[in-house]
């Protein structure tokens, strides 16, 4: 019986050998046919007049607006000197015909499906085929499976469509990136590779110049890049072209970085997929209508300031951030547009304290924000991770303005917080430390934000030290000669900031909140839960010691805050959500 079985087993391999064969074979005559086709070979006014010149893009109000939502055009100003690695000539093609007719018969039944789900849906063609630019810029037939209505014009970019046209199937497959599979044909007929840069669309002038500067057009595009792991639609199109320019880079390094920078974006791609992110093409527009919407609130301001004219302003001002390896690139980004370019008072000095190495995706957002603003935005590195607190009082010491505005590097500062902070300090000189409001969200500013507001005055500000943390720390306007009377920033895990306040409070440092929702503060992927972790338990303790030493309360208040935090830290996460909402936010 065993024999027997052995003997069914290696006829069936056998069988399956030769039809895989065969099936190959046959794939390989029919994408050879295509190819020229696909490179309109013999469609010479469809080819792209600056194939393999090296471009800059020139804006003129006289041209049409482009894919890209800008008028001007491409000239060209040089010839591309790139040269492929082994790696990249040879080894990554056999490793894109491999994974992509893999890829084609594993996946043929989803195909199958798709394909009949999309009919249903939305009768016409199962595929949408446009023109997007290759390597060297020359341009070539990308495939997809069509996710949008029939009637969707065809050469615009996702996120220049105003009322979407996203069919019900599209939704889902766009989701999951199933509308993306198409393009291992693609892959396997020579057009694309499994890594690289998302192709432009043939009409999107100014990235195919961003990415130039980078060297990004030398190499082929990809069904996933870095950048659409690093931030997808939350970038603008010159970080986006920045990131697909480190990619191309280290691609064209050595056999060796090429090779283990398509691993780093191959096994980022499944993760990010399976997070439910998808991965997607460059919409660059999300990131800008992010922040658009912090200057559309209406806002009631609590105190007028006596007209007090910031052009008349006593000090200068510094802003500190730390970042961390495993921020994310597109907040990051929105965060620091939000702390310079959309201020309507813009601070003297940027501090950022990189707490250990990060990730190349972080240094192309920072790098590209400190272009044209050197003499006001500082870095300073550090090699190894220490921890926050560590970070800032690194950064604290670095900053060399009267006064320092802290910002987290994933939240959003409002278009105006810098210009209320700025007047109250400058016309409430007695006051050391000031807060406001904070709204949170989870994903967008649309939401209905929920609101964390502390006392306004210094005496309930110090009542309510005794209990909880009176400040939002993110918020935060402090003159530096208070951080360092009370000695800076000290490390303890998850709580620097809630002993900072009272470091300063023990010190005779005058603080004060304005119930202004200044800062927006993402609070998405557990947030609430990190707040009431059980290694805050520890901190906690040393907090009760040092108000216990400095007078601040007695040995029952200690015991019942100690009660408090044990009791909120083993309390699940959805009754911390709830009491969250209901009770100690607005």
């Amino acid at each position: 019986m065993k024999e027997q079985t052995k003997k069914n087993l290696k006829t069936a391999a056998s069988v399956t050998g030769l039809a895989l064969r065969a099936t190959y074979l046959a794939m390989r005559h029919i994408a050879k046919e295509q190819y020229p086709d696909s490179v309109y070979a013999n469609q010479p006014e469809e080819q792209n007049p600056v194939k393999g010149r090296k471009v800059v893009f020139v804006e003129n109000a006289n041209d049409p607006v482009n894919a890209d939502g800008k008028q001007g055009h491409l000239e060209a100003v040089g010839n591309s000197t790139h040269i492929p690695t082994f790696y990249e000539k040879y080894i990554k093609r056999g490793l894109d015909v491999v994974l992509s007719f893999g890829g084609l018969v594993v996946l043929a039944p989803i195909y199958a499906v798709t394909a009949l789900a999309i009919k249903a849906d939305d009768p016409g063609p199962v595929f949408f085929k446009q023109k997007r630019v290759g390597k060297d810029k020359s341009y070539f037939e990308l495939l997809k499976f069509r996710s949008m209505s029939v009637n969707t014009p065809k050469d615009v970019p996702t996120h220049m469509l105003q009322n979407g046209g996203i069919t019900k199937v599209g939704a889902f497959i766009r989701k999951a990136s199933i509308d993306e599979l198409p393009q291992l044909w693609n892959i396997f007929r020579g057009n694309m590779s499994v890594i690289g840069p998302r192709p432009a669309l043939w009409n999107q002038d100014y990235l195919t110049a961003e990415r130039d500067k980078y060297g990004a057009n030398d190499v082929k595009p990809g069904l996933t890049g870095l950048a659409q792991i690093s931030g997808r639609d939350e970038l603008e199109i010159p970080e986006k072209a920045k990131l697909d320019g480190v990619y191309a880079n280290e691609l064209s390094k050595s056999s060796l970085a090429g090779f283990r920078m398509d691993m780093k974006m191959f096994f980022g791609s499944i993760f990010s997929v399976l997070k439910h992110e998808g991965v997607v093409e460059g919409g660059t527009g999300a990131m800008a209508k992010e922040l658009a919407k912090t200057k559309q609130f209406d806002y009631e301001f609590t105190e007028d300031f006596n007209g007090f004219d910031l052009n008349n302003r006593k000090h200068t001002y510094s802003v500190l951030m730390s970042v961390y390896k495993n921020d994310d690139p597109g907040f990051l980004s929105i965060a620091l547009k939000s702390i310079y370019d959309d201020q309507t008072v813009k601070p003297d000095e940027i501090v950022v304290v990189f707490d250990g190495p990060l990730t190349d995706e972080l240094y192309a957002v920072l790098n590209e924000f400190q272009l044209g603003k050197e003499n006001v935005v500082k870095y300073f590195p550090q090699e190894e991770n220490h921890g926050l607190g560590e970070a800032l009082r690194i950064g604290s010491e670095k900053c060399t303005c009267d006064y320092i505005l802290r910002m987290d590097s994933d939240d959003i500062s409002d278009s105006h917080r810098f210009e209320r902070q700025i007047a109250y300090v400058e016309t409430h000189p007695e006051i050391d430390v000031l807060g406001t409001d904070i709204a949170e969200f989870n994903e967008s500013i649309d939401e209905d934000m929920r609101v964390r507001s502390c006392p306004e005055k210094h005496d309930d500000i110090v009542q309510m030290g005794k209990k909880r943390n009176p400040m939002n720390h993110v918020s935060v306007c402090m003159k530096k000669e208070a951080l360092e009377k009370c000695g800076g920033y000290k490390t303890l895990l998850l709580l620097e900031d809630y002993y900072l306040w009272l470091n300063m409070i023990a010190s005779g440092c005058k603080l004060a909140n304005i119930h202004e929702s200044l800062v927006y503060v993402r609070v998405g992927n557990g947030f609430d839960s990190k707040r009431g972790s059980k290694e805050r338990i520890t901190g906690w303790k040393t907090l009760q010691d040092f108000m216990l030493e400095h007078g601040m309360i007695n040995k029952k208040e200690a015991m019942m805050n100690m009660l408090y935090i044990r009791a909120f830290v083993n309390t699940p996460s959805c009754v911390k959500k709830v009491l969250y909402e209901k009770l100690l936010r607005k």
